[in-house]
C-alpha cells in the first residue's frame, strides 16, 4: 500500500494504512466546498459524509485528546457534504451548505439522527442554484475518490502524499491520523 511508510509508526501499530491517492485526485480534493470547522489556516483534512449516515454521526461526536480539540467535531476540518444514502440527503446537505457552519453539522448530528432510519435532525430549507452547483461538483469528486461515507482525506506527514481513508476509524486511529496531518 504505501511503502514509504514501513518505517514509520503506522507499520509497528499493525493496523490497515490509508491508501494514497493519486495527485490529480487530491487536486480535486481541494476544489470540494463544505464547511471549515476550526481554523481555516489549519492544514486541509476533509470528511465526506451524508447529513443522514449514522457513521458520520459517530465520527462527529468521536473523543479526542484536548490537544486535538476534545472531540472531532472541534478538529480543524473542512466537511465536505454529499447526498447519496437517501432523498432527504440532498435537501439537508443543502441546508447545511446554507447555513455554513459547524452549528448546522451539530443539529444535524448530535440533535437527534435517527440511526434506524438513517434521518438526520436538521429541518431542510430549500435548495438554490449555488448550493446545487456545490453539491454535484462534491458528489463527482467523491465518487472519483471512494464511495463510501465518512471519506477522510489529507496530507501526510510521515510519507508527504495524499490518502483517503474509508469508513468509521477506531478512536485511536483516528487520532494516530490526526496528528500526522501535514500542512
Amino acid at each position: 500500500m504505501l511503502g514509504a511508510l514501513a518505517l514509520s509508526g503506522w507499520a509497528r501499530a499493525r493496523e490497515p494504512l490509508p491508501v494514497k491517492l493519486d495527485d490529480a485526485l487530491w487536486q480535486d480534493t481541494l476544489r470540494a466546498r463544505g464547511i471549515v470547522v476550526g481554523s481555516p489556516a489549519a492544514p486541509p483534512f476533509y470528511v465526506f459524509f451524508d447529513p443522514n449516515c449514522p457513521y458520520c454521526a459517530r465520527l462527529w461526536s468521536t473523543p479526542l485528546p484536548a490537544d486535538l480539540g476534545g472531540q472531532m467535531s472541534n478538529y480543524p476540518a473542512i466537511w465536505v457534504p454529499v447526498a447519496y444514502l437517501k432523498t432527504s440527503s440532498y435537501e439537508r446537505a443543502v441546508t447545511i451548505l446554507l447555513r455554513g457552519n459547524a452549528k448546522a453539522l451539530s443539529l444535524n448530528f448530535e440533535s437527534g439522527l435517527d440511526e434506524s432510519v438513517e434521518e438526520g435532525s436538521l429541518a431542510p430549507l430549500g435548495p438554490l442554484l449555488s448550493e446545487r452547483l456545490t453539491l454535484d461538483l462534491n458528489f463527482r469528486i467523491w465518487k472519483g475518490i471512494a464511495q463510501a461515507s465518512p471519506l477522510m482525506v489529507w496530507r501526510m506527514r510521515s510519507a508527504q502524499l495524499p490518502v483517503r481513508w474509508m469508513g468509521l476509524p477506531s478512536p485511536h486511529k483516528l487520532e494516530t491520523f490526526l496528528r500526522d496531518v501535514a500542512a
